[in-house]
């Protein structure tokens, strides 16, 4: 279970946490609002952080991504042939 903690508990018990982050995932959170999430490393983790900032980046950009395919969709089918 995810512990939630603010980032100014953060800064003052940092060496506790970074510990404690092996056993349970925290979630930080500025004025009530959660901003951040901090998990332990392990190798080979790179590919799983990096896929999860895509679908970060995707959830962020949703609306303009909607438009972009409305767009798509709406223009027909393509012309083009290989």
């Amino acid at each position: 279970m995810s512990k939630i903690t603010t980032t100014t508990k953060i800064q003052k018990t940092i060496s506790s946490i970074a510990k404690d982050v092996k056993n349970n995932p925290y979630i930080a959170t500025v004025r009530g609002e959660p901003v951040l999430i901090m998990l332990p490393y392990f190798d080979k983790s790179d590919d799983i952080i990096e896929d999860y900032m895509e679908e970060y980046e995707m959830f962020k950009n949703k609306k303009k991504l909607e438009k972009e395919l409305e767009k798509s969709t709406n223009s027909g089918i393509s012309d083009f042939e290989i």
